[in-house]
């Protein structure tokens, strides 16, 4: 007995060599599927077709069509879309988690192959990944870019084209002629940006033609970006580029770079020590490239910055502008009060300006209510997931598509009473933050534009004139006051928040912060900004606290420390 059971044992015979490594594997295996934690299960979401999953079921006004879903499904659901899962949540709670509790995970967007285009290859700061490359184009757009020093430097420019536009609606509702505000207003903010752009760049004689240049390449381009390419849906298409759309798309984006080349060449060969009228964006970003070694910022960079600035200003400053036009013209009584504030804060013989925004409080109601009414962009910009994530008890995988509808959110009746009825009443005297970090009410996340690009309609009681200003609230990053007395030795033009509110969540300010820190990114926060003293502004009621940022390691800039202290309160308060 016992010799057959070592002869059983032996390992002269062939097979048992390979029987017992394939017996120990298994072993193995099985108790790793016994001991592996599982993981929560996928959203739940409406059954598709093989292959094509849910798309041929998709309705034209996908927010519409989502928001019907989400009463069936519940606030976060998934669809298949071809050969990609999509995932569309629908609350400010589901909401929050994705923007800020999982906010790294989904930082990137779903980069669509037509997009890659006209951006460089998407190297702009809305298509590049999250990273260091990301940052600093962030740093130079919004720290530096966009900080109130810049932007006050070009107010002369805006300032003239603004007034050259209400000057034509004037003259036209006196004579009483029909106007085409749609094209008016587009034509506005084209102005504005260009003129801020490179206002100071181009010469009066060329500025109508590279305007008229600009109308067309940017209507072409937002048609092909609105068209469904299946290459999106089965990127193994990609290559083939099925619908042409990729083809359409490089001829205007080659006359959009030789356009950008024209314009940065007569740039390049003005004498540097005549900078003309005033520092326009494409100077600040060609002083940038060549001085700064510490940025390496490219001619890409450069170029695919100023068509972000043109293709995400334009249309969507010049579809809420009309939509508030066109809310105010249904509602007299709402138009009636807003033109009873104008006369009251600005008076009838004088034109609005820019330091009269903070002093318009029903005129502010009105632009919110219109934002939450009409969102820019009614479900964001589709975000794309980096890692696997677990949100509201469902998991979803890695390279999802993630839509947040905004569209539904904002007419959530727990966040909103009556939510389908336009009132601007519900803004005024209403607590909380309205600037983007209150996740029942959602702007562009994240908005570089905002800053510049926040439209308010001037009404007259004899005509409609149109006024379009980066209104100054105080509760946006960059608004730094004057007065101001700059913390430690940081570089309060590049590095400093901005005026913030006692009842907002500040640690988005400070993550934020962080970064702009020398050798700090918003990961190595480890505290919670906390307020610890508080002083009332008396024109504004707004409290300036001061808060802390806490750091895993020195901050080179702050004498070594790894504890930063930030006073908000401005001199003379």
């Amino acid at each position: 007995m016992s010799s057959s059971f070592f002869q059983i044992l032996s390992w002269d015979q062939p097979h048992d060599v390979v029987l017992t490594p394939v017996v120990v594997f298994s072993v193995l295996w099985y108790i790793r599927l016994l001991t592996k934690p599982k993981l929560p299960p996928l959203p739940p979401g409406p059954p598709g077709l093989p292959i094509v999953g849910n798309l041929p079921f998709l309705s034209p006004e996908l927010h519409t069509y989502f928001e019907g879903l989400a009463g069936k499904y519940g606030p976060i659901f998934k669809l298949r879309l071809g050969a990609k899962l999509a995932v569309v949540v629908s609350s400010p709670e589901t909401a929050r988690e994705v923007l800020k509790t999982h906010d790294v995970t989904f930082a990137n967007h779903d980069v669509p192959v037509a997009g890659r285009v006209n951006t460089y290859g998407g190297v702009d700061i809305l298509w590049l990944p999250y990273g260091q490359e990301w940052r600093m184009l962030r740093k130079v757009c919004v720290s530096r870019m966009l900080s109130s020093a810049t932007l006050d430097s070009s107010y002369a420019l805006r300032r003239a084209e603004i007034r050259r536009t209400v000057r034509f609606l004037e003259d036209r509702g006196r004579s009483g002629s029909p106007v085409n505000l749609g094209e008016q207003i587009f034509m506005a903010i084209l102005n504005v940006i260009l003129q801020m752009l490179w206002g100071a760049t181009v010469a009066d004689e060329e500025r109508e033609s590279v305007g008229s240049e600009f109308r067309e390449l940017i209507s072409e381009m937002t048609e092909i970006v609105g068209i469904p390419d299946i290459s999106d849906f089965f990127p193994v298409l990609g290559r083939f580029d099925l619908q042409g759309l990729v083809k359409r798309m490089r001829k205007p984006a080659q006359q959009l770079d030789r356009l950008f080349d024209r314009v940065i060449n007569q740039r390049l060969r003005v004498d540097k020590r005549n900078q003309g009228d005033g520092q326009d964006f494409l100077q600040f970003l060609l002083k940038v490239r060549e001085e700064d070694q510490s940025t390496p910022l490219t001619m890409d960079h450069v170029k695919a910055v100023l068509t972000d600035m043109v293709l995400g200003g334009i249309d969507t400053s010049s579809n809420t502008i009309q939509y508030a036009m066109a809310e105010l013209i249904n509602r007299p009584e709402v138009k009636k009060r807003a033109q009873q504030e104008l006369d009251e804060v600005v008076g009838k013989d004088n034109v609005v300006e820019e330091p009269h925004i903070t002093k318009l409080r029903y005129l502010s109601a009105v632009m919110k209510e219109t934002l939450r009414v009409h969102p820019i962009f009614p479900l964001l910009i589709p975000h794309r997931s980096s890692q696997s994530a677990v949100v509201s008890g469902y998991t979803i995988p890695k390279d999802t598509k993630v839509f947040v509808n905004v569209w539904a959110i904002h007419r959530d009746p727990r966040s909103w009473e009556n939510p389908l009825e336009f009132d601007p009443d519900r803004f005024l005297g209403r607590t909380g933050d309205f600037s983007g970090n209150n996740f029942s009410y959602l702007l562009i996340t994240p908005s570089l534009l905002e800053n510049f690009m926040s439209g308010l309609g001037s009404l007259s009681s004899d005509s409609c004139a149109y006024e379009s200003s980066r209104g100054r609230e105080q509760k946006k990053i960059n608004s730094k006051p004057r007065d101001f007395t700059c913390p430690l030795d940081l570089d309060c033009d590049t590095e400093y928040v901005g005026w913030i509110p006692e009842d907002i969540d500040l640690l988005p300010y400070t993550s934020q912060e962080a970064e702009r820190l020398e050798n700090v990114s918003s990961e190595d926060v480890i505290k919670e900004a906390s307020p610890t003293d508080h002083s009332t502004n008396p024109d504004t009621s707004t409290k300036y606290p001061t808060f802390t940022i806490q750091t895993k390691q020195p901050i080179n800039n702050a004498h070594g420390k790894s504890k930063v202290e930030i006073d908000t309160k401005p001199k003379g308060i």
